[in-house]
């Protein structure tokens, strides 16, 4: 009898310890996926860091803000003669209207 209680033991606390194994699988699965989840964020959030950094250096550059002041302002320098060319217009041609109604046209296409 007293086996019988030993070996009930164990396979109970086999039991418990194998279902607490593979619980603690899932949850270390389902953390590890937040985990890529987050690594994946930070280092796109590092990607634009840098990128709004750039913008940013290249904004402050004085040549940025002239480039800007001159293209979108129209500021020129003294001195500086500023030439407009006016961008072409397409020419629309008149079609001629024929005198000759459209039946008339038909019938001398299919006589001849």
């Amino acid at each position: 009898m007293r086996d019988y209680i030993k070996k009930a033991f164990f396979v109970f606390a086999f039991i418990l310890v194998s279902v607490s194994l593979v619980r603690s699988f899932f949850v270390y699965k389902d953390r590890f996926k937040v985990y890529q989840k987050l690594k994946d964020r930070k280092d796109k959030l590092k990607k634009e860091n840098i990128q709004l950094q750039t913008e940013q250096r290249q904004i402050e550059s004085s040549r940025y803000i002239e480039k800007v002041a001159r293209q979108q302002l129209q500021f020129t320098k003294q001195g500086e003669v500023v030439v407009i060319i006016p961008s072409p217009t397409p020419e629309i041609k008149k079609t001629e209207k024929l005198s000759i109604p459209v039946w008339q046209r038909w019938v001398s296409l299919l006589v001849e």
